[in-house]
């Protein structure tokens, strides 16, 4: 029987892609609601602005209900395994005639 002179050595390392540059890859979810609406948002809670970013669902608790629909939503995006990194909440607002209004 021969000798075994040369040994080679393979090792892989598999690992996801990150992406190293800013991209238009932040989900939006928008929603109608009121600026003080109870409904929808924790009690004492306004949302003046047309957007807020959320980067997890813990900050997204102390905005919205958990009964709402946008915190239902964004439960699910941040529950996925590749979850997203951050996610804009837009607001229109109850009285703009249609959404257009409202992102502009």
């Amino acid at each position: 029987m021969g000798k075994i002179t040369d040994i080679i050595r393979i090792s892989l390392d598999i690992q996801d892609q990150i992406i190293s540059y800013a991209t238009f890859g932040t989900p939006m979810i928008i929603e109608r609601f009121a600026v003080d609406d109870s409904d929808v948002l924790v009690n004492g809670i306004t949302f003046p602005a047309r957007t807020m970013l959320f980067s997890d669902i813990d900050a997204v608790g102390l905005t919205f209900k958990p009964e709402s629909k946008i915190y239902q939503a964004l439960e699910t995006a941040f529950g996925q395994d590749r979850k997203p990194a951050s996610i804009v909440v837009g607001r229109a607002d109850t009285l703009d005639a249609d959404m257009g209004n409202s992102i502009d």
